[in-house]
């Protein structure tokens, strides 16, 4: 993506269950960038993402997306 000028941000977040100040990381990136549109993967960053978008920048496109491996 970064080949193609999409720029990514890394907020620092460990394994396991997020604490408060991994949000106001997400937050503060998600305001610094003013994105046109967020993009999250899987259910954590789709919890994470989808709060801190909703905050920092309401109205912009939110797009979730989670992947099932196996039969449906």
């Amino acid at each position: 993506m970064e080949s193609i000028g999409v720029p990514r941000t890394f907020i620092g977040m460990r394994r396991g269950l997020a604490g408060p100040s991994s949000l106001v990381r997400l937050l503060r990136s998600v305001r610094a960038l003013e994105p046109d549109l967020v993009q999250t993967w899987l259910y954590h960053s789709d919890l994470l993402g989808g709060l801190a978008t909703r905050l920092a920048r309401p109205g912009v496109p939110l797009v979730w997306n989670l992947r099932m491996n196996g039969p449906t």
